[in-house]
């Protein structure tokens, strides 16, 4: 069995209350329909929030250059 860190639960039940939150809104079934059912949108998306945690963490760290610097 496979250990699961409490951080990866915490974004698991982040992820799941986002997502009940989110199929309670007006436009709930369109959104659906846009994305369909295929993981493509879901890829897409974990594509995007892995490039800007890379993106936030190279600007952190350019910003503790210049600090330290001075």
């Amino acid at each position: 069995m496979r250990s699961v860190s409490p951080f990866a639960t915490y974004a698991q039940a982040c992820a799941i209350t986002l997502a009940r939150a989110h199929a309670q809104a007006p436009q709930a079934a369109e959104i659906s329909g846009y994305l369909g059912t295929g993981k493509t949108a879901g890829k897409a998306l974990f594509e995007w929030a892995r490039a800007y945690a890379q993106r936030s963490r190279d600007d952190y760290e350019a910003f503790v250059a210049r600090g330290a610097g001075q």
